[in-house]
């Protein structure tokens, strides 16, 4: 019986080590791409990320002070907050909570880059966001280019502080989806 030549089975080799090396590089963008999804909080807000087709979508679902206060300078106090930075007119009324803060988020190149609406500015930015540490990372920023912008870094809701245990109460959520802390 004869055996391949000695080049075949260097193809042979380098073909299974592409397989392996392909496999492999799925399996972290598939990681990659499932990452973002959950709660997440900054400690004064919530927001729920979550898969609209091949998008990702991001919601502020909760807000420590949902209602405005004398001290935030604008609002009538005790009326619910709404996106009055918004530079539509007529989006500044719509409250808050329940606004969607991603678009056009894609996963390419081994990474999410989309859109992210800042309420506070009333502005939409380019944003790219990823997981690291077990924080999700949004940076926010103008004209393409990313150094030209700022992170923020949020929490995975998993344990409920105080803070996030207020937001869940007064926002209405059905399931916190957290451990209360002792």
């Amino acid at each position: 019986m004869r055996s391949a030549a000695p080049g075949a089975q260097l193809s042979v080799f380098v073909l299974l080590l592409w397989a392996g090396v392909m496999h492999a590089s799925e399996a972290e963008d598939n990681a990659e791409r499932q990452a973002p999804i959950g709660r997440w909080s900054t400690g004064g807000t919530l927001i729920e990320v979550t898969t609209q087709g091949a998008s990702l979508s991001a919601r502020l679902i909760a807000l420590k002070h949902p209602l405005y206060r004398r001290k935030d300078g604008r609002g009538e106090v005790g009326a619910v907050k709404v996106d009055d930075q918004n530079p539509d007119p007529a989006l500044r009324e719509r409250p808050l909570l329940g606004l969607e803060l991603f678009s056009d988020f894609e996963f390419r190149r081994g990474r999410w880059s989309g859109r992210v609406y800042s309420p506070e500015s009333g502005r939409t930015f380019s944003a790219r966001i990823r997981v690291k540490d077990n924080e999700l990372h949004v940076r926010g920023f103008i004209l393409g280019m990313p150094w030209l912008g700022r992170s923020t870094g949020l929490l995975p809701v998993a344990v409920c502080d105080e803070d996030i245990l207020k937001m869940i109460s007064t926002s209405g959520i059905d399931e916190p989806a957290c451990t209360p802390t002792q």
